[in-house]
């Protein structure tokens, strides 16, 4: 519902990335070009986060793990195709008004500055009452331990400890009477 909503808009291509790598705003805000691969094997590597502690401007990731390299699915990989073509065009539009601080931003504003998280939150929930930027990560994350991806596969994807995607996300796992009925039927006691 939400990708239909910002289908067209400068918004689509961050939501159709965000829901599907995982990444959190501010990391995902924070791509620069030079992390994005959309050849052979397309990822996005995660080398910067996006604060606005003591002003908004970039740092590195908050903890090692957060370092991390991302595939990225075909439907990314043509959204950041068709947005480096706008992107670029609208560089070439604004001319000397582009803004220099931030030359190789991924997701930028129409004068080459920064996406803030706050535009970001606004924009999905104006498009679909309560969206909000975590919730594609919690989409993301819900999606590939539905599907019987090992909980520390997704925890690396997230950048997470396997502890934080456990309590985060288990609503998703097991519960303790389904394991029970797998482990009876290891004995041949059925479900």
């Amino acid at each position: 519902m939400l990708l239909d909503a910002l289908n067209g808009t400068r918004w689509h291509p961050i939501v159709v990335v965000g829901v599907t790598t995982g990444l959190r705003p501010g990391e995902l805000l924070a791509l620069h070009w030079s992390d994005v691969e959309l050849g052979h094997e397309p990822h996005a590597s995660v080398r910067h986060a996006l604060t606005y502690v003591g002003g908004v401007h970039l740092k590195a990731p908050k903890r090692s793990r957060s370092y991390r390299t991302v595939p990225l699915v075909p439907e990314a990989v043509t959204a950041l195709k068709s947005w480096r073509k706008t992107q670029a065009a609208e560089r070439l539009a604004a001319g000397t008004l582009w803004s220099p601080d931030r030359p190789d931003l991924v997701f930028t504003a129409e004068d080459g500055r920064p996406r803030w998280v706050r535009a970001y939150w606004a924009a999905l929930t104006d498009a679909v009452d309560g969206a909000h930027p975590h919730r594609l990560r919690h989409s993301y994350a819900t999606h590939l331990l539905e599907a019987g991806t090992p909980i520390h596969h997704v925890a690396e994807l997230l950048g997470d400890t396997v502890t934080t995607v456990e309590n985060t996300y288990s609503h998703v796992l097991r519960t303790k009477h389904e394991v029970v009925a797998v482990a009876r039927g290891l004995l041949g006691g059925g479900a």
